[in-house]
């Protein structure tokens, strides 16, 4: 009977391995309709997830003048990020080693939407039009953006998500209002 259940679970995954595994993809250029999903290691349940429709390359115009530099769209970028769960000295660490890279600095992302699940298990969300990695190393979205925070929904022009390491947190401005941020503390067990 193992064997036969052996036989039959190398059978169904032969096609997997000859057909639905292309060779040619060393690009996450070359994935459309990319998903991925981090968890926990101490508990298991995920705390990223990350999912995006395609990924392009742009050279802009300017009049009849093309850039020589070409530019990375990532189109419809869905972000999800419990910070109950997340590890946030490994979050830090990539974040800023992402936020450093030559291409993700001019990459835009449109439209983008990021949902984070604070250490009380409410809900923010956040959607706009465009979204890019600011020189100060935030994540900036812009273009009508929604914020809603504890079912109350705001619509500002600009807002900024920073990761403070200093507070362990997530930092949140909206517009050029620094003086009143939204802070999300990660959870410290």
């Amino acid at each position: 009977m193992i064997l036969i259940s052996k036989i039959f679970l190398f059978v169904l995954t032969l096609p997997f391995l000859s057909y639905g595994i292309d060779s040619s993809i060393n690009s996450l250029k070359k994935i459309e309709g990319f998903e991925s999903c981090f968890f926990s290691s101490k508990t298991g349940y995920p705390y990223l997830k990350i999912k995006y429709t395609d990924i392009s390359t742009v050279k802009p115009k300017l009049g009849f003048l093309k850039f020589g530099i070409a530019f990375l769209k990532i189109e419809d970028l869905h972000l999800s990020l419990d910070l109950k769960e997340a590890n946030s000295n490994a979050l830090f660490s990539k974040w800023n080693v992402l936020a450093n890279q030559k291409a993700i600095k001019y990459a835009t992302m449109e439209p983008i939407s990021v949902s984070l699940v604070d250490v009380y298990g409410y809900i923010i969300s956040l959607k706009a039009n465009k979204g890019k990695f600011s020189s100060d190393g935030g994540l900036k979205l812009w273009g009508k953006v929604e914020c809603k925070v504890n079912s109350k929904i705001s619509k500002i022009s600009e807002l900024t998500v920073y990761f403070n390491p200093e507070s362990d947190s997530l930092v949140i401005i909206k517009g050029k209002d620094v003086a009143n941020p939204v802070v999300l503390p990660f959870d410290k067990e």
